[in-house]
């Protein structure tokens, strides 16, 4: 015994000094199996406003009130291969078609509804992530508009900017080494690929007639929506059939310069068409509902081979379509050699994939009392609706979409003066989906529109909406998984002997392939020497491994 603080001469001894294992990298005999996945990224939306002072034009009457102002947009460019590095951005542009009636300072009879259509072009940034494709939508989320004076306006429209980001790339997946006994932990992962992306374009010429022996004189307001009604995938081709659904308003000619319920009609009219888009695709492939662009699409007088007066229809309808594959592919995520101690690293990966696309339908009545402020409406001359807001949550083995529809009426009152009166109101709606394997993960992209609705005076100071609306719910999962990269041995094979019955008692936190990992076995030769049905154990229990 040292005499130094009673410390043990054995303990006075350097300990021997360990030096460091080497990595032996394996360059042979190596197996993997490369797959393409591409992951999909959905940003939050982005909003920008846009901020125009607007011109009476010098042929239409001094301003005197805005009944309503209503628009749609259209991007320069849908779809961006960004390849810049991180700091750079994004520039986008587009038109927004904005469409204003309004009242004029001094009555002009049948003529009260005043029409102005203007073009504004708007450009923006945003910043994405590098080496992806970027595929944009673009809506109106907001307009305010106020009158400067008789012969200007201020329109200020806030634009909802939704991304899809798709990035590519090839994952190595390890197979195993020829020729060694490695033992591998495998699991089964969802991912997908993106098999085709593609546009085509349907040419449209259709007649829509009035609805009214009058001849129309002016067409004031259009919406034109173009919704999916079936769609079919083949090796070469997706057929889509679908309707055309058009809202106009016109004012009519009349030797009555009166204003009264015939000065004004409206037409709600659906026009149906079927586009063949030739696809090349080598396997099966699942699709996303496809995306119309309809901004091409315009509404105008015409005469018809008869010579009455007729709306046409005309433009080009842009359909986009992605098709994807999606597949369970088999990820070794853990492995170990029996006799010789194995090393690697490990890639932790992420693959967002689109797995389902559900739609919905259901209807919607609500019969309202607006502020009239003392006036009653003799009748209805134009309503207009659209989506404000939906979002979308599962419970109980069912998708729900709940939202907001916003409704706008102009409508003639019933006193002497026959003045316009301007309703306005917001009525929420839902819509559920069966969908019984929701994942914690999953995200939910939707997208709601309007088939059909139609406005009813009950009296004249009670009013009926109806509407008949889809949604349309994009379910994206996150799927993650990790590969092993860079397998190395460490040392030589050992000859080393070691205790071949070995008595474990099992912790809280083990599974049976980290035991076997441990030791150096099987899964299978540990469950059956202890008759073990399943991989679960519990604590404290005691296993008999033989190596």
């Amino acid at each position: 015994m040292s005499n130094e603080n009673n410390i043990p001469d054995y303990a006075m001894v350097p300990a021997k000094e360990i030096s460091p294992s080497e990595l032996i990298p394996i360059t042979e005999g190596l197996q993997y199996d490369n797959v393409q996945v591409t992951n999909v990224e959905i940003p939050e939306p982005f909003f920008f406003t846009i901020e125009e002072d607007i011109l009476v034009p010098d042929v239409k009457p001094d301003l005197s009130e805005i009944l309503l102002m209503d628009g749609n947009v259209s991007l320069a460019t849908r779809e961006i291969v960004h390849m810049a590095k991180d700091d750079e951005m994004l520039t986008i542009s587009g038109d927004i078609q904005l469409q204003t009636l309004y009242l004029p300072e001094i009555n002009q009879g049948a003529y009260t509804i005043i029409s102005i259509h203007n073009k504004i072009p708007f450009k923006d940034q945003i910043k994405a992530k590098p080496f992806t494709t970027i595929v944009l939508s673009c809506e109106i989320d907001k307009i305010e508009f106020s009158v400067i004076n008789e012969r200007k306006y201020r329109a200020r429209i806030t634009l909802r900017l939704l991304e899809k980001e798709y990035s590519d790339q090839k994952l190595s997946i390890f197979r195993g080494i020829e020729g060694e006994d490695i033992q591998c932990l495998k699991e089964m992962r969802l991912i997908s690929s993106v098999a085709s992306r593609t546009k085509d374009m349907l040419s449209i010429s259709e007649e829509i007639t009035p609805s009214s022996d009058y001849s129309p004189e002016e067409i004031l307001f259009s919406r034109i929506t173009a919704l999916e009604n079936y769609m079919q995938i083949t090796s070469d081709k997706a057929i889509i059939s679908g309707f055309i659904y058009v809202t106009l308003l016109y004012k009519i000619k009349s030797s009555n310069d009166d204003l009264t319920c015939e000065s004004f009609q409206q037409i709600k009219e659906k026009v149906e068409f079927t586009q063949f888009i030739p696809l090349h695709i080598s396997t099966e492939a699942m699709g996303y509902s496809p995306v119309f662009d309809s901004s091409n699409l315009r509404l105008y007088l015409d005469k018809n081979e008869d010579g009455r007066s007729i709306f046409r229809l005309e433009g080009n309808l842009i359909t986009h379509i992605e098709l994807y594959n999606a597949s369970q592919v088999e990820i070794i995520s853990d492995a170990y050699h029996k006799e010789r101690t194995f090393k690697f690293d490990i890639n932790s990966c992420e693959s967002r994939i689109t797995v389902a696309n559900l739609t919905g339908e259901n209807s919607l009545r609500e019969i309202f009392s607006p502020d009239l402020k003392g006036r009653e409406i003799q009748c209805i001359l134009f309503t207009s609706s659209k989506i404000i807001g939906a979002d979308t949550y599962a419970s109980q083995g069912l998708l729900t979409t709940e939202g907001i529809i916003g409704v706008n009426m102009l409508c003639l009152s019933a006193d002497e003066d026959a003045e316009i009166i301007k309703v306005s109101e917001e009525f929420p709606f839902r819509l559920s989906m069966t969908r019984s394997n929701n994942d914690l993960s999953d995200e939910y992209v939707t997208k709601v529109f309007i088939k059909d609705f139609w406005a009813e005076k009950i009296n004249g100071k009670q009013l009926e909406f109806n509407a008949s609306l889809l949604a349309n719910v994009e379910i994206v999962r996150t799927s993650s998984f990790n590969l092993i990269t860079n397998p190395c041995f460490e040392g030589s094979r050992s000859d080393e002997s070691s205790c071949p019955i070995i008595i474990y008692t099992c912790r809280a936190d083990d599974s049976l392939w980290d035991i076997a990992k441990r030791f150096k076995t099987t899964v299978s030769s540990i469950s059956s020497i202890n008759d073990l049905e399943g991989e679960v154990i519990e604590p404290n229990k005691k296993l008999l491994i033989l190596r």
